[in-house]
């Protein structure tokens, strides 16, 4: 919803990509939840974990489908 409000402030962006991105970046936390940013956390360790459940998620969809969401 914070990316929608911003489009108003920034009309040259791509706000269709900005969704897509804002959306797909919140699957990645589907399964764990989102971490706090005040957390210190082993970030290779959450980047793996985000992907596999992004990849779980998206498990049923086609692979081009896959490697768009991947990408």
């Amino acid at each position: 919803m914070f990316c929608m409000v911003l489009e108003e402030y920034l009309p040259n962006l791509d706000f269709n990509r900005v969704l897509r991105l804002s959306l797909i970046h919140d699957l990645g936390e589907a399964f764990d939840g989102d971490i706090s940013a005040k957390i210190e956390v082993n970030s290779e360790m959450k980047f793996m974990k985000e992907g596999d459940a992004l990849k779980s998620l998206i498990a049923s969809l086609s692979k081009n489908n896959q490697q768009k969401f991947m990408e």
